[in-house]
């Protein structure tokens, strides 16, 4: 796992949030470096490319050649599908979902599938509401700007292009505050861990370790 030295803070594999906030804190090592500089054309693409549900692949993914790969699509696509041949796909795959109905956050690694049981993420596919996601992605955007301060008025001027800040970041505390539940959850179709989830997801201590970005 690649984590800039600026960034150092990721929750541990049983967060329940912990695959969507890795996807993030990947995706923008690549555009931020460590010379205090930002590729603001290939943020505002790959913005483009996530949000619009009209693009034929919504979605961004930070890979590596060796470790594990990170997705977030809107979209289904055939490797998350039901595998009769392997028993762990079987019980832990995707089902198909309707295009923009909900975000997919996915990690798997090249010594491990999401769907196997040595697995070491409590949760390595959740589902999240395009509202959701918003929230997801402001969030991660001030959390990395408070080590890329003087990019704030130009990075939000960017997000804002895309995103109604205010919204986003007024839903997030809603759901840290457990004011309003996550729409869905866990992605895999027989989640053992789905009640444990949403537990978790009412849990103090991990939501005030995400509170501490947003205020």
């Amino acid at each position: 796992m690649i984590i800039s030295k600026r960034d150092a803070h990721y929750p541990h594999y049983d967060h329940p949030h912990t695959v969507i906030i890795s996807i993030f804190v990947e995706f923008f090592n690549k555009y931020f470096n460590e010379a205090d500089q930002i590729d603001y054309f290939g943020l505002d693409e790959n913005f483009k490319n996530l949000l619009n549900l009209q693009k034929k692949n919504p979605s961004i993914y930070v890979g590596h050649e060796y470790g594990e790969c990170f997705s977030l699509a809107a979209n289904w696509w055939e490797d998350l599908s039901f595998d009769v041949n392997n028993m762990d796909q079987a019980i832990n795959g995707i089902d198909e979902f309707e295009c923009g109905s909900k975000y997919l956050a996915l990690i798997t690694s090249s010594e491990w599938e999401f769907f196997n049981s040595n697995c070491p993420y409590d949760f390595p596919a959740v589902f999240y509401l395009g509202d959701e996601l918003r929230a997801w992605l402001v969030w991660a955007v001030n959390k990395r700007l408070l080590f890329f301060p003087k990019h704030k008025n130009n990075m939000i001027e960017l997000v804002e292009k895309h995103i109604d800040v205010s919204a986003a970041l007024a839903l997030m505390q809603k759901k840290l505050n457990n004011e309003e539940s996550w729409e869905f959850g866990p992605a895999r179709k027989h989640e053992p861990k789905m009640i444990l989830w949403h537990e978790r997801t009412k849990n103090k201590e991990m939501n005030d370790w995400i509170r501490q970005w947003i205020e």
